[in-house]
C-alpha cells in the first residue's frame, strides 16, 4: 500500500512538473542535404529550347562540386539547375517556423555577362530524387521565388558560405514530415534573358570531401519545450514572453533558464541532445 501510495504521488508531482513546463522556446536547427543532391542541365543552340527543357539533358549526381550556371559553350545554350534535399522531418509538427536560410559555400565564381541577371535565387523543387534526365524533372523547379536574390558579381563571395533567407513563400516549402526539396536556378534562366557569357558559381556539394563546407538549412522556430526533437543539433532559447508576464525582458531569459537547468538535471535528462 505504501509503494502504491508514493507511486501515485509520483505521478502527481510528474504531470505538474510537466504542465509547469509546458512553455515556448526558440530552436534554431541545422539540417545538412542529403548525398543525392543532383543537378541537370539542359543544351541546345538555340535558347528557348534549352529553357523550354526540349535540348538535350543529362544529370549529375553526388558530385563534390557542381557550377551553378548559365553558359555558352560548343555552340550550345546552356541551363544548369541544381536540387538540395534536406530532412526536415525533426522539426515538431506543432511548431511555427519563423525563418530558415539556405547555405551554401562557394569556392570561386566567374562573371562575364554582368547585365543584372547574373544572380542566383531559390525555388521549389517537385520531380523525382534523385534527378532524372527528363524534361519533366527540368521543369520540375516551380516558377515562384522563394528567396531573395544573391548577385553573382557583387553579393556571392568566394571561399565563403553565402546564404539565401527564405521568404513567407519558401518557408510554406518546409516539410515537417519528410524532405525539403529547395532547387537553384540563375537570372537569365529565371528571367528568359538569354545569356550572352559564362555566370557561374562553382559550390560546395555535401560529398565534398571537406564536411565543413556541406550545404545545409538553418531553421529558427517556436515550440513547446516539451516537444523539442530527441536528436539532431541545435540550439534553444525563451520565446519572446517566456515568464507570460506581459513583459518581453530579462526575466524571460532569466527564468529560462532556471527551468530548462532543472528539466535537464532533474525531469528528462535522457530525452534531449544539445
Amino acid at each position: 500500500m505504501k509503494n502504491q501510495a508514493w507511486i501515485f504521488l509520483f505521478l502527481i508531482s510528474f504531470l505538474f512538473v510537466k504542465s509547469t513546463f509546458a512553455k515556448d522556446v526558440t530552436v534554431t536547427q541545422k539540417f545538412y542535404s542529403n548525398s543525392d543532391d543532383s543537378q541537370i542541365t539542359s543544351y541546345n543552340p538555340t535558347w528557348l529550347i534549352t529553357r523550354s527543357g526540349d535540348g538535350a539533358i543529362y544529370v549529375t549526381i553526388n558530385n563534390e562540386h557542381e557550377y551553378f550556371e548559365n553558359n555558352i559553350g560548343g555552340g550550345n545554350r546552356i541551363i544548369r539547375r541544381t536540387v538540395f534535399g534536406f530532412d526536415t522531418s525533426l522539426i515538431p509538427s506543432s511548431a511555427t517556423i519563423l525563418s530558415a536560410k539556405l547555405n551554401v559555400y562557394a569556392e570561386n565564381k566567374v562573371v562575364n555577362d554582368n547585365d543584372g541577371y547574373d544572380y542566383i535565387s531559390v525555388f521549389e523543387y517537385s520531380g523525382n530524387y534523385p534527378i532524372t534526365a527528363t524534361k519533366s524533372d527540368f521543369v520540375a523547379f516551380g516558377s515562384t521565388k522563394g528567396s531573395n536574390d544573391l548577385d553573382i558579381s557583387s553579393s556571392i563571395s568566394s571561399s565563403a558560405y553565402n546564404v539565401w533567407n527564405l521568404n513567407a513563400i519558401g518557408l510554406s516549402w518546409i516539410n515537417k514530415s519528410g524532405v525539403t526539396f529547395l532547387g537553384m536556378r540563375l537570372g537569365h534562366d529565371i528571367d528568359n534573358h538569354e545569356i550572352s557569357g559564362d555566370n557561374y558559381m562553382y559550390g560546395c556539394m555535401t560529398n565534398h570531401s571537406d564536411t565543413s563546407q556541406d550545404p545545409y538549412l538553418e531553421v529558427k522556430y517556436i515550440c513547446d519545450i516539451l516537444d523539442l526533437p530527441d536528436s539532431g543539433v541545435y540550439t534553444i532559447g525563451p520565446g519572446a514572453d517566456y515568464n507570460d508576464d506581459g513583459n518581453v525582458d530579462s526575466a524571460d531569459i532569466d527564468d529560462y533558464l532556471k527551468d530548462v537547468g532543472i528539466w535537464v538535471k532533474e525531469v528528462w535528462v535522457n530525452e534531449i541532445s544539445f
